[in-house]
């Protein structure tokens, strides 16, 4: 009786846009202020603010915002791995965005997970040499699991902890055994494979192909390119390795 009422007089987004800007600020306060949790903090609060402020919301924008912020700050943090695959990541979770308008919501995010992995794939192979075989099905199953179990569990035993310490320790039990589970987990399904580092010139062909493929016109001309490069991204290590 209270809260359907109440919802119509506030508006939900944006109290729900806020709170998680201060979830961002509680964590990073939380974790410690390491320069990885800061410049997470910065991108999660410049992506929120340009859904929170600008008329038409535009994931790419805020995550743009939130480079030039983190540049200015630490110039040197382009050459990190961290940052790399970070802002890869956010920009395959947009692509997944933009391309699923009107999806259930389900659909959107089961294919989340796929999305960022997708968009890091170049940087991990040009940077640490593997991959992952079964990486993608692994992830839709594993990142989930820790959203949705051990990260509730270790808030909700810490705020119990404060209250009744006694039964804080219930709970830390639960949440070491499904931590144990996914390391466990990740022993079976993360195998990789090695392979040959590729020239730099194959990274920025498929992030030229990724970006056109998730925000370039449907035309005939956008087939065109996409086809060649296809091509050029199976020739360049063949080309290498020849």
């Amino acid at each position: 009786r209270v809260i359907p009422p109440l919802a119509l007089r506030i508006d939900l987004p944006l109290v729900s846009r806020l709170g998680s800007v201060g979830a961002a600020v509680a964590y990073t306060a939380f974790v410690g202020p390491e320069l990885t949790v800061i410049r997470a903090c910065i991108m999660a609060i410049s992506c929120i603010a340009g859904l929170i402020f600008l008329r038409k919301s535009n994931l790419v924008e805020g995550l743009a915002t939130a480079g030039v912020i983190i540049l200015l700050l630490w110039p040197m943090a382009i050459y990190s791995a961290s940052f790399q695959l970070s802002f890869c990541a956010v920009l395959g979770i947009a692509g997944i965005l933009e391309k699923t308008k009107g999806a259930p919501h389900s659909i959107i995010m089961l294919l989340i997970t796929p999305g960022a992995g997708v968009f890091t794939i170049p940087i991990v192979v040009y940077l640490f040499g593997y991959v992952s075989a079964i990486g993608f099905l692994a992830n839709i199953i594993l990142v989930p699991f820790f959203s949705v179990v051990i990260m509730p569990l270790s808030i909700l035993g810490l705020l119990i902890h404060l209250l009744y310490p006694p039964l804080s320790g219930l709970i830390f039990t639960l949440d070491m055994g499904a931590l144990h589970f996914l390391v466990a987990a990740c022993d079976l399904f993360g195998t990789v494979h090695p392979i040959s580092t590729p020239w730099i010139a194959w990274v920025y062909t498929s992030y030229l192909g990724l970006i056109i493929a998730f925000w370039g016109s449907e035309t005939r001309w956008h087939t065109c390119i996409l086809a060649l490069l296809c091509i050029t991204l199976f020739v360049l290590p063949v080309m290498k390795n020849g």
